[in-house]
C-alpha cells in the first residue's frame, strides 16, 4: 500500500514538472486550441473553423489589394482589379460575387451610373440569391430615380399648367454627363426598376418599383403597359399601401385600353370587376372615391351597352333581323332604366314591324317576286344547292306553310315593343 501511494505521488510530480517546462518555453501557444478566437473565422453557429476558400484571388492576395485600393478611394484602379477577379472562373462564386459588387461600387463612386447599373444587373442575374443582393437592388433603385428627374420635372410642369413643347422621352440625349445614359434615360430607368422588382419580388422596393413604372406609362398614355404594371402590383402586393391608388389608375387604364366599344371588350369587363373589388375589399377607397367609382361604372356600362347595340346593327345589316331583335331584347333586360333600354325597345318595335311586313310579302308575293323565287329554286335544284330541310318540305308539299329562311317566326313582342297589340300592353 505505501508503494502504491508513492507511485501516484511520483506521477503527479512528473506531470506538474512537464507543465512548468512547457509554460516556460512558450510551447503552449503553438497548440491549435491555444489560439485566440479573434484570429480564426467563425461559422454560422459561433464555432471557429478555418477558411477553406482557396480561390486564386484570395491565395494570391489580389482581392485584399483591390479592397485596399477601394479603401484609399483609388476607385479606377480598384475597379479594374475587381473586374479581373470577377471574370476569373477559377475563383469561387462568393469571391466573384463580391468582386462584381465592388466593381459596381467603384463605378458608382466615379459617377458612372450607367456602367454601375449594368454591373449590378449582371451581378443579380449571375447571383440571384447572393450576399450583396439587397445592396445592389437599393443602388439600382436610387439610380433609376435619379434618371427620372427630367420626367418628374415634366410632370410637375404639366400639373401646374406650364407644359409647352415636350421632347419625346426616347429622343432625349445627355452628352458629356457620365451620370446619365446618352439616350432615353426614362426607358433605362424603367428597365432598372423592372430588375429591382424581379430580383427581389418580396422586398420592400418591389411594389414601389412597379408603381413608378405604371405611373410613367400612364402619364405617357401607354395604357396597355400601365395596366400591365398596375395589375402586377394589385395581384402580387395586396398589402402594399400603394394598391388603392394603383386600382384607381388601373380602372382608367383598362377603360381606355381597347380604344372603344368596337374592339375587344375583355379589358372593359376586367375594369368592371376591378370596380367591384374596390368597393367591396377597400372601404377607404370606396368612401373617398365613391363619385369616381360610380362615374367609371357608368362609363364601363356605356361601353358594354354600345358594343351590344353595334352587334345588333351588324346582324341587321347582314340580313338577320331575328338575331338583331334577340340582341335588342337582351339589352332591354340588362340595362333597365337607362337610355339604352329606350333605344332597344324602339329598335325592337321597328324590327317587329319590318319582319311582319316581310312575312306578308312572302305569303302574298307579286308576279315578279314569284318568278324570281321559282328561278332561284330551279337553279338551286339544278346545282344541288338545296338544303335538306327544303328538300324534305318540297317532298311533303308543305313549303307554303313554312316561313322562308331568314325570317323570324311570329312571336308576340313585349308589352312596350308593340303598343296596341291585342291582349298586351296598356290597351288590354
Amino acid at each position: 500500500m505505501p508503494n502504491m501511494q508513492a507511485r501516484i505521488t511520483l506521477r503527479c510530480a512528473c506531470v506538474g514538472a512537464l507543465g512548468l517546462v512547457l509554460f516556460a518555453t512558450g510551447c503552449a501557444g503553438n497548440w491549435p486550441w491555444a489560439k485566440k478566437s479573434a484570429d480564426r473565422p467563425m461559422d454560422a453557429f459561433g464555432a471557429s473553423q478555418p477558411d477553406l476558400d482557396a480561390s486564386p484571388a484570395k491565395t494570391s492576395g489580389d482581392l485584399a489589394k483591390a479592397h485596399e485600393l477601394y479603401r484609399k478611394e483609388k476607385y479606377a484602379e480598384a475597379e479594374a482589379k475587381f473586374n479581373l477577379i470577377a471574370e476569373d472562373k477559377k475563383n469561387s462564386a462568393a469571391v466573384c460575387e463580391e468582386a462584381r459588387f465592388y466593381s459596381g461600387e467603384c463605378l458608382y463612386k466615379l459617377k458612372n451610373y450607367p456602367g454601375s447599373c449594368d454591373t449590378y444587373k449582371r451581378m443579380l442575374q449571375d447571383f440571384p440569391s447572393g450576399h450583396y443582393k439587397d445592396q445592389a437592388v437599393q443602388r439600382m433603385f436610387d439610380i433609376a430615380n435619379y434618371w427620372l428627374k427630367d420626367t418628374d420635372q415634366e410632370m410637375k410642369d404639366f400639373k401646374e399648367g406650364k407644359r409647352g413643347f415636350v421632347m419625346p422621352a426616347a429622343l432625349r440625349m445627355h452628352v458629356g454627363d457620365s451620370t446619365m445614359p446618352t439616350f432615353d434615360p426614362e426607358g433605362r430607368a424603367i428597365q432598372a426598376l423592372e430588375v429591382v422588382h424581379y430580383a427581389d419580388i418580396t422586398g420592400p422596393l418591389a411594389d414601389r418599383a412597379l408603381f413608378i413604372c405604371g405611373y410613367i406609362r400612364f402619364y405617357r398614355e401607354d395604357y396597355p403597359e400601365a395596366d400591365h404594371y398596375f395589375s402586377q402590383l394589385i395581384e402580387q402586393h395586396k398589402e402594399s399601401p400603394l394598391v388603392p391608388q394603383a386600382i384607381e389608375l388601373d380602372i382608367i387604364a383598362k377603360s381606355l385600353y381597347n380604344g372603344g366599344p368596337d374592339y375587344d371588350s375583355k379589358k372593359v369587363a376586367e375594369a368592371r370587376q376591378l370596380i367591384d373589388t374596390a368597393m367591396k375589399s377597400y372601404p377607404q377607397l370606396a368612401n373617398e372615391k365613391k363619385e369616381f367609382l360610380m362615374r367609371q361604372m357608368f362609363s364601363v356600362t356605356a361601353q358594354q351597352a354600345m358594343k351590344e347595340i353595334h352587334r345588333a346593327e351588324f346582324y341587321e345589316r347582314t340580313g338577320h333581323p331575328g338575331s338583331a331583335y334577340f340582341v335588342y331584347a337582351g339589352i332591354a333586360r340588362r340595362y333597365r332604366n337607362t337610355k339604352f333600354e329606350e333605344q332597344a325597345l324602339k329598335e325592337m318595335e321597328r324590327l317587329h314591324k319590318a319582319m311582319e311586313d316581310e312575312k306578308e310579302r312572302e305569303m302574298h308575293p307579286n308576279v315578279i317576286t314569284g318568278m324570281m323565287n321559282n328561278v332561284g329554286k330551279t337553279w338551286n335544284r339544278m346545282w344541288g344547292l338545296e338544303t335538306p330541310l327544303e328538300q324534305q318540305l318540297d317532298q311533303e308539299g308543305k313549303v307554303d306553310n313554312v316561313a322562308p329562311a331568314g325570317v323570324a317566326p311570329q312571336v308576340l313582342p313585349p308589352a312596350k315593343s308593340a303598343p296596341g297589340t291585342p291582349g298586351t300592353g296598356p290597351d288590354k
